[in-house]
């Protein structure tokens, strides 16, 4: 956050009229090191360290400019309003429901215009270590460009919690605020690689309740159209929905599920197969031996044997 704006004491309270977020949201920021300079630090002896983090609610027009920028990341979520954006690639409109992340020494500029008659309000976070730049990779999100992610509570709900973190300041700070931030990325690539495709809304909420019901209930008989009634969608539709966020049908959802849960307790247990197989939902043993092999590439007598061979 550009302290230039002059805008950190500030203690505006706003209802935001976007249906999606339909939340009270005020301006806060919150600080690893309180110092001048807004802690702008560069930590190159640790794995991943948030320097500060909040939300900005401002009405009048500003501009915050940093011609070196800074010497850590800097993450912005825009919620409501539009900003101009001076990017590598010439201004651009920034719009609520995207995000960017600013690398190191980039000089960053934006402006909110006087048109823009609605608040702008955004989350943000400044972070350093060694791990970031893995991180990045592994989630595949570039610096200095737009992304389109939409709106999600789940997002805000992580900045709140990382701000809660702040407010502790105990020994495990620290460590807590960067798992958040960690998380932040995760579920940023998700609803990424789910809603990449052009004119897509996010709807992974609209599958989370029969998620739930399989994780939940994968021991028993669990039906497409249970599913289905779960989310008040017709069959076909949630089959659609569920294979665009899940990436598999949920009838191949839930064996693997049963499955892996088979392999977990093969590993972990001594029960027998007839046991593992009625406890994951299969009644007739030999069924589930012929699945086990035939998505694993070994009977689960196999299986259990170089289990028991590896640990000898």
């Amino acid at each position: 956050m550009d302290l230039s704006i002059g805008i950190r004491k500030v203690n505006s309270m706003i209802s935001s009229n976007n249906p999606v977020i339909n939340l009270v949201i005020n301006h806060q920021s919150y600080y690893r090191i309180d110092n001048e300079n807004g802690c702008d630090i560069a930590v190159s002896d640790k794995n991943l360290v948030v320097n500060c983090s909040g939300v900005c609610v401002l009405k009048e027009p500003f501009t915050s400019f940093n011609k070196n920028g800074r010497q850590d990341y800097y993450l912005m979520y825009l919620i409501q309003g539009e900003l101009e954006m001076d990017l590598p690639v010439g201004r651009q409109p920034m719009k609520a429901g995207q995000f960017i992340l600013f690398s190191p020494g980039f000089a960053y500029k934006y402006t909110k215009h006087a048109q823009e008659s609605d608040e702008i309000i955004y989350y943000w976070v400044h972070f350093t270590g060694y791990g970031v730049e893995q991180l990045l990779i592994t989630c595949q999100i570039a610096t200095n460009r737009l992304y389109d992610v939409g709106l999600h509570t789940s997002m805000m709900d992580n900045f709140h919690q990382t701000f809660r973190h702040f407010m502790t300041k105990d020994l495990f700070s620290d460590l807590a605020t960067a798992a958040q931030v960690e998380l932040l990325f995760v579920m940023i690539r998700r609803k990424l690689n789910v809603f990449s495709s052009p004119g897509t809304m996010p709807q992974i909420d609209k599958i989370q309740k029969s998620m739930h019901h399989i994780y939940m209930n994968y021991h028993k008989a669990v039906t497409v159209q249970e599913l289905a009634d779960i989310e008040h969608l017709s069959v076909s539709r949630f089959c659609a929905l569920f294979r665009i966020c899940a990436g598999e049908s949920p009838q191949n959802f839930l064996i693997n599920l049963r499955l892996q849960t088979s392999t977990e307790l093969m590993l972990r247990t001594n029960l027998s197969i007839k046991q593992i197989a009625n406890y994951i939902g299969y009644s007739d043993a030999l069924y589930f031996s012929r699945l086990f092999k035939s998505r694993k590439g070994v009977s689960p007598k196999e299986y259990m044997a170089k289990l028991l061979e590896s640990t000898r």
